[in-house]
């Protein structure tokens, strides 16, 4: 009766402590969450309507951030959707571009990231899990190129959150790009309750073991 006891808890210490299955649509990529994030922070301002239909406008996002381009294509796709042509996108001005447009849509990337916020057990043996935060923050500038007048500057952010099992990260993150990949940190309380968790498994089968031997 013992053994049978103590196989049960075995096979529930190991049901407990293993990772649950994740299915690949199950959750949103980490880049699919920095992209919704940064979407929602450029859907909270009302850029303005082009002064003439189809007025064309020049999209220069700042340099120097690797999610640049994400940023590039979520405001292609919203400009277009309020009535403007956009002739060029760019990582220059105007002038340093050659492009000649009476619209110009500056874009200066303060923040477009991902980090893990917070991780925890729901019970003391189960498998971890994660909070995930994609941050997007941009100081935006319309500029009328032929007046030399600032239209609109506007600053926005946005965040998008969720909570993911630990083991689900390296599937929904991508090491291609660094600011959608950062590290999840493994603190001292997790190395122990690891270990103790190791142990105790162990030493249950060495008691099945004995305790085998012993009967047979």
């Amino acid at each position: 009766m013992i053994r049978a006891i103590t196989a049960g808890a075995l096979l529930a210490l190991i049901a407990l402590s293993a990772a649950p299955a994740l299915s690949e649509e199950e959750y949103p990529t980490n880049l699919e969450m920095i992209e919704a994030a940064a979407s929602a922070a450029f859907d909270s301002v009302r850029v303005s309507a082009p002064p003439a239909p189809e007025s064309d406008i020049q999209i220069v996002v700042e340099a120097g951030h690797a999610g640049a381009w994400l940023v590039n294509r979520i405001l292609n796709e919203r400009m277009i959707e309020r009535g403007w042509d956009i002739s060029v996108t760019s990582e220059e001005p105007d002038s340093a571009s050659g492009v000649r447009t009476p619209y110009v849509l500056s874009v200066k990337i303060v923040q477009l990231d991902m980090v893990y916020a917070r991780q925890w057990r729901r019970y003391l043996i189960t498998s971890k899990v994660v909070e995930r935060v994609a941050r997007a923050s941009f100081h935006i500038e319309l500029v009328d190129m032929v007046r030399g007048k600032i239209m609109e500057s506007v600053s926005t952010s946005a965040e998008a959150r969720d909570v993911v099992p630990a083991g689900a990260l390296e599937v929904l993150s991508d090491s291609k790009y660094a600011f959608a990949a950062p590290e999840l940190e493994k603190g001292n309380s997790d190395k122990y309750l690891e270990g103790g968790l190791v142990l105790a498994i162990i030493g249950v089968l060495v008691y099945l073991f004995y305790s085998n031997k012993t009967a047979s």
